[in-house]
């Protein structure tokens, strides 16, 4: 999946996030220096994701605050897994849906110049 750099140089790219009965197409951002996967409040909510556990999360070198986990499917470059996702209550604007590592380490991950070559290994 080839992914190009925007205006600010970042890469954003469509996922499909599913939830228990609805599913929606979001605008995602690759974020490599994040462990995991983090999507808005609106969404979870909207999709009827339900809570499954709760995660220490360090929000400075020195802050940790406690926030809810999910796990949902996502699907993007022609597969679907079934990731962990902390709640946020906001992202960039039109960005609802953080990629980190605990997808991106289970993808290939190329620069080329103006883009990211981003595919299932």
């Amino acid at each position: 999946m080839k992914i190009p750099v925007n205006k600010h140089g970042l890469y954003e790219f469509d996922i499909e996030v599913r939830g228990k009965r609805k599913s929606r197409t979001l605008k995602g951002l690759v974020d490599t220096g994040s462990t995991d996967c983090a999507c808005t409040y609106e969404v979870i909510t909207t999709l009827q994701i339900r809570p499954i556990d709760y995660k220490k999360v360090s929000i400075t070198d020195t802050e940790t605050k406690k926030v809810l986990t999910y796990s949902s499917d996502v699907a993007f470059d022609g597969r679907s897994e079934t990731v962990p996702l902390l709640r946020v209550t906001s992202l960039p604007e039109g960005i609802h849906f953080i990629l980190g590592m605990s997808v991106l380490s289970k993808c290939k991950i190329e620069m080329n110049g103006n883009h990211m070559e981003l595919n299932w290994k």
